[in-house]
């Protein structure tokens, strides 16, 4: 081999070296445009889900404010006045309620808050049906569908923190992520 074509050689290596380097740091370039692409659009999300949160516990503290008040009562029906010789009438039966009603009694039942948050769940509002969960569990933690919403909740958590990441490096993406292995209608409350 020549002079000239070992001096040729080391020129190429120095290239391919260099191209390689100019390569690399391209590539670290983007990758860390697209890191801070992502972690703005996280923090724009924790801010949004912030307020959010936000406004619901300040909507909670109204509700609760609200049904703590008492009810205004309609002062009774004026009853005729009778004869004097007359025997008083029976009292009248109070009306039976409307069917399929329930007894007021001026605060949400666990089941009302529950359903609310499963139908935010069933139609796709996740983060809707993630703050329902929460404010089930937090308002109920010892009631029996406690353990349904906080699996509902931690599932619909794990679904946003893989949609955050990117896909299961496994290539599990077969089942919605709330109804993994859970059987048809469980958690829900009977009709």
């Amino acid at each position: 081999m020549t002079l000239v074509q070992q001096r040729a050689q080391r020129a190429l290596g120095e290239a391919e070296a260099a191209l390689a380097q100019a390569q690399r740091r391209d590539r670290d370039t983007e990758a860390e445009r697209r890191l801070a692409a992502l972690t703005q659009r996280v923090d724009a999300l924790t801010a949004s889900l912030t307020t959010l949160a936000g406004q619901l516990d300040e909507i909670n503290g109204k509700l609760e404010a609200l049904s703590r008040q008492p009810r205004a009562v309609a002062p009774p029906p004026a009853t005729p006045s009778r004869p004097s010789g007359a025997a008083p009438a029976a009292p009248a039966s109070p009306a039976p309620p409307p069917v399929g009603s329930r007894p007021t009694t001026n605060t949400l039942q666990p089941q009302d808050i529950y359903q609310a948050a499963y139908l935010d769940f069933s139609k796709g509002s996740y983060a809707l049906a993630i703050a329902g969960f929460r404010e089930f569990l937090r308002r109920f933690p010892d009631q029996a569908l406690a353990g349904a919403a906080q699996y509902r909740r931690g599932a619909l958590l794990a679904r946003a923190r893989v949609r955050q990441c990117g896909p299961d490096p496994a290539g599990e993406r077969g089942a919605r992520a709330g109804d993994a292995g859970v059987p048809e209608g469980a958690g829900q409350l009977p009709a």
